[in-house]
């Protein structure tokens, strides 16, 4: 998913695959596609990790703030 999106300006290479008018959506896409298969693929242990630490990712936002 980093190499999506951690790009330069000029060193785009999905703007240079698909063009400007469609790099957002390209990007779209494809986080949804690895979101999807990453949940599928790892469902059992996010669920483990979420019910062993409950709301970390709350009390981690809290914390910073």
């Amino acid at each position: 998913m980093l190499e999506l999106y951690n790009v330069d300006e000029d060193n785009d290479w999905v703007k240079d695959v698909v063009g400007d008018e469609d790099v957002r959506t390209v990007r779209l896409i494809r986080t949804v596609y690895l979101v999807s298969k990453l949940a599928q693929k790892h469902s059992g242990m996010l669920s483990v990790i979420n019910i062993r630490f409950k709301d970390l990712w709350k009390r981690m936002e809290n914390h910073v703030r």
